[in-house]
Protein backbone atom coordinates (compact mmCIF):
# COMPACT_ATOMS: atom_id res chain seq x y z
CA UNK A 1 0.00 0.00 0.00
CA UNK A 2 1.33 3.38 -0.71
CA UNK A 3 0.13 7.27 -1.82
CA UNK A 4 -0.59 6.80 -5.75
CA UNK A 5 -1.90 10.78 -5.95
CA UNK A 6 -2.94 13.13 -3.58
CA UNK A 7 -5.90 11.70 -1.91
CA UNK A 8 -5.32 8.02 -3.93
CA UNK A 9 -3.81 5.33 -2.21
CA UNK A 10 -2.55 1.93 -4.47
CA UNK A 11 -2.90 -1.25 -2.71
CA UNK A 12 -1.35 -4.38 -4.64
CA UNK A 13 -3.06 -7.74 -3.60
CA UNK A 14 -1.31 -10.38 -5.57
CA UNK A 15 -2.98 -13.59 -6.38
CA UNK A 16 -6.03 -12.21 -5.43
CA UNK A 17 -9.03 -13.40 -7.99
CA UNK A 18 -12.10 -11.45 -8.77
CA UNK A 19 -13.88 -12.67 -5.98
CA UNK A 20 -11.53 -11.71 -3.06
CA UNK A 21 -10.89 -8.57 -4.52
CA UNK A 22 -14.77 -7.85 -4.20
CA UNK A 23 -14.45 -8.84 -0.68
CA UNK A 24 -11.26 -7.02 0.23
CA UNK A 25 -12.52 -3.95 -1.60
CA UNK A 26 -15.91 -4.10 0.57
CA UNK A 27 -13.85 -5.03 4.01
CA UNK A 28 -11.84 -1.67 3.08
CA UNK A 29 -14.44 0.47 2.90
CA UNK A 30 -16.32 -1.13 5.59
CA UNK A 31 -13.52 -0.35 8.00
CA UNK A 32 -12.97 3.20 6.85
CA UNK A 33 -16.79 4.01 7.17
CA UNK A 34 -17.10 2.92 10.79
CA UNK A 35 -14.23 4.37 12.11
CA UNK A 36 -15.13 7.59 14.11
CA UNK A 37 -12.61 10.17 13.41
CA UNK A 38 -12.56 13.24 15.21
CA UNK A 39 -11.07 16.90 14.81
CA UNK A 40 -11.59 19.63 17.02
CA UNK A 41 -14.91 20.97 16.28
CA UNK A 42 -16.35 17.67 14.21
CA UNK A 43 -17.02 14.52 13.99
CA UNK A 44 -16.83 13.90 10.14
CA UNK A 45 -18.50 10.86 8.29
CA UNK A 46 -15.03 9.68 6.22
CA UNK A 47 -15.98 7.10 2.95
CA UNK A 48 -13.61 5.65 0.46
CA UNK A 49 -14.39 5.17 -3.47
CA UNK A 50 -12.52 2.45 -4.66
CA UNK A 51 -11.43 1.48 -7.94
CA UNK A 52 -10.21 -2.13 -8.54
CA UNK A 53 -9.61 -4.87 -11.23
CA UNK A 54 -7.57 -8.22 -11.77
CA UNK A 55 -4.90 -8.63 -14.02
CA UNK A 56 -2.80 -10.71 -16.13
CA UNK A 57 0.70 -11.29 -16.34
CA UNK A 58 1.06 -10.21 -19.54
CA UNK A 59 -0.80 -6.69 -18.33
CA UNK A 60 1.59 -3.53 -17.80
CA UNK A 61 1.67 -1.59 -14.96
CA UNK A 62 -0.32 1.52 -17.22
CA UNK A 63 -2.74 -0.73 -18.58
CA UNK A 64 -3.40 -1.90 -14.92
CA UNK A 65 -3.56 1.60 -13.76
CA UNK A 66 -5.87 3.02 -16.10
CA UNK A 67 -8.20 0.59 -15.61
CA UNK A 68 -8.47 0.68 -11.62
CA UNK A 69 -8.41 4.56 -12.45
CA UNK A 70 -11.40 4.62 -14.76
CA UNK A 71 -12.99 2.52 -12.03
CA UNK A 72 -12.21 4.87 -9.43
CA UNK A 73 -13.99 7.60 -11.20
CA UNK A 74 -16.86 5.89 -11.39
CA UNK A 75 -17.20 5.08 -8.05
CA UNK A 76 -16.10 8.73 -7.11
CA UNK A 77 -19.02 9.68 -9.13
CA UNK A 78 -21.64 7.58 -7.86
CA UNK A 79 -24.37 8.85 -5.99
CA UNK A 80 -24.22 6.24 -3.22
CA UNK A 81 -21.25 5.36 -1.07
CA UNK A 82 -19.75 2.36 -3.14
CA UNK A 83 -16.62 0.70 -5.24
CA UNK A 84 -16.33 -0.44 -8.43
CA UNK A 85 -14.62 -3.02 -9.87
CA UNK A 86 -13.52 -3.09 -13.81
CA UNK A 87 -13.30 -6.93 -15.28
CA UNK A 88 -10.25 -8.40 -15.89
CA UNK A 89 -8.11 -7.23 -18.27
CA UNK A 90 -5.82 -9.26 -20.61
Amino acid sequence: MGRYGGEEFLIVLPGCDSDQLRQAAERIRRTIGDTPMQTLNSSPEVTASIGATVCADNNSAEEVLAVADAALYQAKTADEIEWRYSKRIG
